[in-house]
């Protein structure tokens, strides 16, 4: 009979850089949510805020680990598991806020599932509303329903019954989990040799993933352990609107995810079906913008300026190409 969690000990590393007062919140809401056998253990990528400074003022008990350097969140979560031990990990961006009992609820699932390599959480926007926690590796089958506008017809109805289910004790089998929040096991991490630090930012959580269920582990989702994701907060604190770097990274992630997996023939198809969606949504916004006024035009406006800055990054994109 296992042992409850409470006597496990749990590792929690945090990868934070320039977001000094995201990283204290993140921090002060695992306290005040977790009353287990805790350690947390934050990886700095160089920060020149003052998220160093607050942290040793404010918690002595947080273990920090000062890169250099960015070397990106892959690499980081890499540097914080070599100094860690426990078998039940968490990661985390700093721009989450954790609920009461999600810790342990993650915990104790992966304690009582001996096949689960990872487990994620559902995230939600600050007003509680559903956003995207997982997702379909990328490739050709996930570009497709991209394209069909079936990914949009799941979001939505995800979102509108969020209300009805999220008391609801289940789980769910996903292809991956959204990197914000990622909880896996110290096994499942060494059977595949941890996070590929070849990406940066964006697509660590899929490729790692994809290889833990290669391995045989499972990767799930437990809605009823809820955060709140205040998404692109942990990307720089001077996010604009339309970030074009943030941007172009997800596209680099996501060409490097492809070529790990296809030919080059299935990679070209996979371009082909993502400049097909990004076109298509162009067009569409280039319709709506000289059909509509005022506030919603200039909506329009910035999605129609989003979608053809996509296209063309994809457009200039050869399979033969490495990085």
């Amino acid at each position: 009979m296992k042992t409850s969690t409470s006597f496990q000990p749990i590792d929690i590393i945090i990868i934070s850089y320039n977001t000094s007062i995201l990283t204290t919140k993140c921090v002060q809401s695992i306290y005040d949510t977790t009353k287990d056998n805790i350690s947390i253990t934050v990886v700095d990528n160089n920060s020149t805020d003052d998220t160093i400074p607050s942290l040793q003022r404010n918690y002595s008990r947080v273990k920090i680990i000062q890169n250099k350097r960015n070397l990106g969140y892959a690499a980081a979560i890499n540097i914080g598991m070599q100094q860690t031990l426990s078998e039940y990990i968490i990661v985390s961006n700093t721009d989450v806020i954790f609920h009461r009992n999600t810790i342990n609820n993650l915990i104790d699932y992966m304690h009582t599932h001996a096949k689960v390599g990872a487990v994620g959480p559902q995230q939600l926007y600050a007003d509680g509303s559903w956003q995207r926690s997982y997702g379909s590796t990328p490739g050709i089958s996930s570009a497709v329903k991209h394209l069909l506008g079936v990914t949009f017809i799941v979001h939505f109805i995800n979102k509108f019954f969020w209300p009805l289910i999220k008391n609801i004790k289940i789980d769910k089998s996903v292809g991956y989990i959204d990197g914000a929040v990622i909880g896996f096991k110290r096994s499942a991490f060494k059977s595949i040799g941890g996070f590929d630090d070849a990406f940066f930012f964006f697509g660590e959580d899929a490729d790692f993933c994809q290889r833990l269920k290669k391995a045989g582990w499972k990767v799930m989702t437990l809605p009823i352990a809820q955060v709140i994701h205040l998404r692109g907060g942990s990307f720089t604190s001077i996010d604009s609107v339309f970030n074009k770097k943030r941007s172009q990274m997800l596209i680099d992630a996501k060409k490097k995810m492809v070529k790990k997996r296809y030919s080059s023939w299935m990679i070209d198809l996979y371009i082909l079906v993502e400049k097909t969606y990004f076109w298509k949504m162009e067009l569409f916004y280039y319709i709506l913008v000289s059909l509509t006024k005022g506030q919603l035009k200039n909506k329009c406006i910035l999605k129609h300026k989003i979608f053809r800055f996509n296209k063309q990054a994809w457009d200039e994109e050869k399979s033969g190409q490495t990085e």
